[in-house]
């Protein structure tokens, strides 16, 4: 008999092999999920920022404070993190890579390694110029005293800045001219400086050309700097910056004036490309290049391209193109089919509606005429409204000097009194769309940027106080009681909010 042998041994064997065998090691997998720095940098944002806006991150919140002058819209973050990935809503985010409109809510989740997230939201503060710190003082001395006497004809001169510590010193060569259509037979002249050599001149991007504003008939010096603000705020591009500064030409002290950059297409004013055009609707109606519209008989001028460089048969040809142009964009308006056509194929319904909401609340009647109102289209694209100016004659302004009194008045004219601008421009609050959009804005703008401006004004009031009692001293406008006129000035933008509240209510 065979004997059977034993299982012992082996089943010794396996045992010793598999108390052998290393068991693999659990993988942990990481749960870090933080964004470790923050920021908008001014060379990935070129034209929209001016220096890097740093984040400030404290628990679960990214704070930014941004200058009113910036567009939210369109801004790309650079970031670093702990983890996996970076996503708002389901589009990933590529730090110095993608774009989003900050003026929406943003919540940026990061995905650790692990799958667990972490989330993190922007918390924008805008905020308003510091205009607490000084005014500037202009210094002009003409060449041989020579008195500045002509809008045509450029004075020499030399220019020297006193920036009080606030903003840089500034010696240098210039040239003066007056400037202005009804503001320069006022007795306080507006001016516009062409520099001999491109200069920042008070923190400004350099260029060679700036504007001195008078503000004669302003009793509060600030109704062109209040409107810019608002424009600001709704964040419309190519909207002036202002900069209160006293001024002395020839030893003679003349006043507070507002400094500003000149309208003019360049690429830190109103930055458009070869192929754009820049127009200006005026019934001084007295630039070389221009044109009357087909349908509401619109005054057009033509300021980009700048047609007195090409030769008269080019420029011809060019100006009768832009005619053309802008008769299809009027003839979709004043269509028996608007505003059921694809009229907005042609100007851009936010444009619009931005344009006439700072208008509307600083009253400028002025697009009546229409005066001082411009437009621009970029290459291929839409007609925009801007960039906005001259608000001397807004806020409820009668003769006299008289501002400030009735807050409920109507933005457009009605029946015989109505002209082409009118016609034009009211046209588009008959539509449905235009209406949404304005209301909306409208409402974000009441909520969230009314108290700023009002902040701003506040703040601009304190700033001249000392420069304005000087101003008065040599003009004598308004009635002497600044104080009193800045607080009307306040009052009044106060009601005229709640009379375009009642505006939209009727939409």
């Amino acid at each position: 008999m065979v004997k059977k042998p034993s299982l012992y041994p082996i089943l010794l064997l396996i045992t010793v092999f598999a108390s052998c065998r290393k068991e693999p090691a659990s993988v942990t997998l990481s749960n870090l999920k933080d964004i470790l720095d923050f920021k908008i940098e001014a060379s990935l944002n070129k034209n929209v920022v001016a220096e890097d806006i740093p984040g400030v991150i404290s628990n679960d919140t990214i704070s930014l404070t941004i200058s009113s002058s910036v567009d939210l819209s369109h801004l790309i973050a650079t970031f670093s993190i702990n983890g996996n990935s970076v996503f708002i809503g389901n589009v990933k985010q590529e730090s110095g890579v993608t774009v989003n409109d900050f003026t929406k809510k943003l919540s940026y989740s990061v995905t650790a390694d692990d799958g667990s997230e972490r989330s993190y939201a922007i918390s924008v503060k805008i905020k308003i110029p510091d205009l607490k710190q000084g005014v500037p003082h202009l210094f002009i001395q003409t060449e041989n005293n020579v008195s500045i006497t002509s809008k045509d004809d450029y004075v020499k001169a030399t220019l020297k800045i006193e920036g009080l510590g606030v903003y840089e010193d500034y010696e240098g060569t210039t040239k003066i001219k007056g400037r202005g259509n009804s503001t320069w037979n006022y007795p306080k002249k507006p001016y516009r400086l062409k520099l001999d050599a491109a200069a920042s001149l008070l923190g400004l991007p350099a260029d060679k050309d700036w504007i001195l504003l008078a503000n004669y008939l302003d009793p509060t010096l600030m109704l062109n700097a209040i409107a810019m603000e608002t424009g600001q705020l709704l964040k419309m591009p190519y909207t002036n910056t202002i900069i209160p500064v006293d001024v002395t030409i020839n030893g003679t002290y003349m006043g507070n004036y507002t400094f500003t950059e000149q309208k003019e297409v360049a690429p830190n004013r109103v930055d458009l490309e070869e192929g754009s055009v820049w127009l200006e609707m005026d019934t001084y109606y007295d630039e070389d290049y221009k044109f009357k519209s087909a349908y509401y008989n619109l005054p057009v001028m033509v300021h980009y391209p700048e047609l007195e460089d090409y030769t008269q048969a080019d420029a011809a040809t060019e100006l009768a193109k832009i005619q053309t142009d802008f008769n299809t964009m009027e003839q979709a308006v004043a269509s028996g089919s608007f505003p059921n056509n694809n009229y907005l194929d042609y100007i851009d319904a936010p444009s619009i509606v931005n344009y006439l909401i700072v208008y509307n609340l600083c009253q400028n009647e002025e697009i009546n005429h229409p005066k001082s109102t411009y437009l621009y289209k970029h290459k291929g694209g839409k007609y925009m409204m801007g960039e906005i100016w001259d608000f001397d004659w807004a806020y409820d302004y009668e003769d006299d000097n008289v501002y400030f009194n009735d807050y409920s008045k109507s933005l457009f004219w009605t029946g015989s009194k109505a002209q082409a601008g009118t016609k034009f421009f009211s046209r588009f609050m008959t539509d449905p769309v235009i209406k949404t959009l304005y209301k909306q804005e409208w409402s974000s703008f009441k909520i969230n940027k009314l108290p700023l401006l009002l902040q701003y004004l506040d703040e601009y009031a304190a700033l001249i106080t000392d420069s304005q009692k000087k101003d008065y001293a040599v003009w004598k406008t308004g009635n002497g009681d600044f104080k009193g006129q800045v607080q009307k000035l306040r009052t009044w933008l106060q009601n005229r909010a709640s009379y375009i509240d009642s505006y939209v209510k009727g939409f």
